[in-house]
């Protein structure tokens, strides 16, 4: 129990406030803001999966695998820790166990049902005209590519994927599509990175590959930016380049022009 009363403990404790702080100065050394909530994401990871270890711990816990906390909201797992609190204090049968799995479990079903659809490259009408620098320069969204988007999948044969051109350079090479963090360890030496979007915990894989292609980004996004540092030819938001290209499959690469090609 005294577990229990720690955990609660660290969800309404100043730590957070703390966090983010040091996030913030994060972000004031590093390129971009989404640094400094990285900062804030990977302390903060370490308490939550902490709390995610004590609630299995419990004789009433619930949790088969720790890492289940990630599928309950902040509110959700306070709820969940005072129910046990509560059960033990009064001597009552904790409502939990027979509640929370339940919600685990269709939680992750939903999550693996929908990583097997493909998702539209847009909801809702186009804007006119998209000219936000940090929506084009970040995510390489404007008219132009969106259009482009909507329209590539009546040229799903052709042998030619375009974006933008993020780094300079041609390469050659096989495509390893990766899609999550848990696909990052089937990337090889001399293999050219095909992803939908990366972020700075991806950056020690760049000294791995040859070239990156990206389904989103602009001039000024991670992988962009992270290409350029490591003097690799990149093409950023292609949109489609991880349904066009087959995994293996070998493709050359042509950053100063923003094209990749199918060979």
């Amino acid at each position: 129990m005294h577990a229990l009363i720690v955990a609660f403990g660290i969800l309404n404790s100043a730590a957070f406030v703390t966090l983010a702080v040091v996030a913030v100065r994060q972000w004031r050394r590093r390129r971009d803001a989404a640094a400094g909530w990285l900062a804030f994401a990977f302390l903060s990871l370490g308490l939550i999966v902490s709390i995610g270890r004590l609630v299995p711990a419990h004789p009433h816990g619930f949790f088969p695998d720790a890492e289940d906390v990630f599928h309950l909201t902040h509110y959700e797992l306070k709820t969940a820790i005072i129910d046990l609190m509560s059960a033990w204090s009064n001597g009552s049968a904790p409502r939990g166990p027979d509640y929370w799995p339940r919600i685990v479990a269709e939680r992750k079903a939903a999550i693996r049902e929908w990583a097997r659809h493909e998702t539209p490259p847009a909801l809702g009408p186009v804007p006119e005209v998209i000219d936000d620098p940090a929506i084009v320069m970040l995510w390489g969204i404007t008219r132009e590519s969106l259009d482009a988007w909507l329209s590539a999948s009546g040229d799903a044969d052709g042998k030619e994927v375009r974006g933008f051109a993020a780094s300079s350079g041609i390469v050659e090479g096989p495509a390893r599509i990766v899609k999550s963090v848990e696909e990052i360890a089937r990337l090889q030496k001399g293999d050219i990175l095909v992803c939908q979007v990366t972020n700075p915990t991806w950056a020690p894989i760049f000294q791995k590959i040859v070239g990156a292609v990206s389904d989103i980004g602009g001039s000024m996004s991670h992988a962009a930016i992270v290409a350029r540092e490591y003097g690799l030819p990149a093409v950023v938001g292609t949109g489609n380049a991880t349904s066009r290209i087959k995994d293996g499959q070998r493709i050359r690469v042509d950053g100063g022009r923003g094209v990749v090609t199918i060979l």
